[in-house]
């Protein structure tokens, strides 16, 4: 059975809607990090590896949303080469999605678990604790962003994926019949061109003598 996007639609219309989609997230995601991070040096919870991964996740979301507008853009025009290149960066964004989520994850627990002069931080005059912070974060709702976006990307690329493979089938299917059945081109006029018998006689009929109907002639109708 063919892929389908979402069991009942046409592909090309996953592909749009799906970069459309993560155009928008990815974009607005994007540009709310950046802004956080302006805000970072007023919030002194946050230490420099915690900022170092709001970096790392705005460059991801950002890259991603460019992806994305170009993907939409090729499914528009049937474009294989920028389905190909719109797959190739959803994989190496998804990889890089992955490795993000992993270290925010591993810095979000160790803050969790750390203890003493690791989780006290002095900014004006006042001493903030940034692990019983870290502790008040339902861990579900921070799994739960992390996985969540990945298994959207995962499906993307499989959509993606299914709708390139169609794109190349039908590039082949359109070769074969050119091949079998090749576009007529007329032949052009060569000294080499055999000429056709008696192209140049009389019709022996239109002469008077043979001619249809004549009395006088050896045969008669």
């Amino acid at each position: 059975m063919a892929a389908k996007f979402l069991c009942c639609l046409p592909l090309r219309l996953g592909v749009l809607v799906i970069a459309f989609i993560q155009f928008l997230i990815t974009g607005a995601t994007a540009a709310a990090v950046w802004w956080s991070l302006l805000d970072a040096n007023n919030e002194p919870q946050l230490t420099q590896k915690l900022k170092t991964g709001i970096i790392l996740i705005g460059v991801v979301y950002t890259v991603s949303a460019l992806v994305c507008l170009s993907g939409f853009i090729g499914a528009l025009a049937r474009n294989l080469g920028a389905i190909r290149t719109y797959l190739f960066v959803l994989y190496l964004t998804l990889i890089l999605q992955i490795a993000v989520t992993v270290f925010s994850l591993i810095s979000f627990y160790n803050l969790r678990h750390a203890t003493g002069s690791d989780c006290l931080i002095h900014s004006n005059g006042s001493t903030y604790d940034i692990c019983e912070e870290a502790v008040k974060i339902p861990q579900g709702a921070v799994i739960a962003s992390a996985i969540i976006p990945i298994v959207i990307q995962m499906y993307a690329c499989y959509i993606v994926s299914a709708y390139k493979n169609r794109l190349l089938q039908q590039k082949r299917d359109k070769d074969v019949v050119l091949t079998v059945n090749p576009v007529y081109a007329p032949v052009p006029d060569s000294e080499h061109a055999f000429p056709v018998p008696h192209a140049n006689l009389p019709y022996v009929y239109g002469n008077g003598p043979h001619a249809f109907g004549n009395q006088d002639g050896v045969h008669h109708v």
